[in-house]
């Protein structure tokens, strides 16, 4: 069966554990990752051309679309959410996860080609309040609610502290169980930041860790990978996404 590659990373506005802002060791580390589709939270980009081409500039990695998700979008600036992938894409929607007077936050909705087979990838960074993460949560599993695919990757910083969180067992009821792996911070990594869940939860072959020393300097969290199988049904006939 095909296979696909998927990776949430928080990057932190580029800033690493030792302090000093080099964006070249966070593209070090993407590169090192080698995922067909990653997810990031926390770009910062600065300057007049905030946008699309410098982004693309910015990240130089060949065969890769740079799609970006703005949560703090000002003239002269960006932050939020960017997804990479080098798969086509078909559709994008930006959503907008903001909750009362707390920061703004948001997550990328998107469809990709994979030989036929619509991907659909949301990526996200939830906030740091609990009420304002269980108001995300519903947005998003109604958005997921909503559409059925052949695969769902849903995916990014959930900053949910504990593992015991009531809020895990509405996202495993609507998309499936999914291993919790140490993200944060990124030296010695204790909490269980950075999460990715793919439906069905069987086409999820495996998940670990980007543990690298590049990585665990780059930014305060450690990456997230996963391998996504294709469903053999959807191969042997794909079928379009559904209202």
């Amino acid at each position: 069966m095909p296979l696909l590659s998927a990776a949430t990373y928080n990057i932190h506005r580029w800033v690493g554990t030792d302090g000093q802002c080099v964006p070249e060791r966070i593209i070090d580390v993407i590169r090192e990752i080698d995922a067909d589709i990653i997810g990031l939270q926390e770009v910062s980009l600065t300057g007049g051309g905030a946008d699309v081409q410098e982004a693309g500039q910015l990240f130089k990695i060949p065969g890769m679309n740079v799609i970006l998700g703005p949560t703090l979008p000002q003239e002269t600036s960006y932050y939020g959410n960017v997804l990479l992938t080098r798969r086509p894409v078909t559709r994008v929607a930006r959503i907008d996860l903001s909750v009362d007077s707390r920061e703004p936050r948001g997550a990328i909705d998107a469809d990709m080609d994979m030989g036929g087979v619509n991907v659909r990838v949301i990526v996200t960074h939830l906030g740091l309040k609990g009420y304002e993460r269980r108001s995300q949560i519903d947005n998003l599993l109604a958005l997921v609610a909503a559409r059925k695919e052949c695969v769902t990757i849903l995916m990014g910083d959930f900053n949910v502290w504990f593992p015991r969180s009531r809020l895990f067992p509405a996202i495993e009821h609507m998309v499936g169980r999914a291993p919790a792996l140490r993200t944060y911070p990124s030296r010695f990594p204790l909490f269980r930041l950075d999460r990715i869940w793919v439906r069905p939860e069987e086409s999820l072959r495996e998940i670990h860790v980007h543990r690298t020393p590049e990585a665990k300097i780059a930014s305060d969290h450690l990456p997230v990978k996963a391998v996504i199988e294709m469903p053999g049904e959807c191969l042997h006939d794909p079928q379009p996404a559904k209202p």
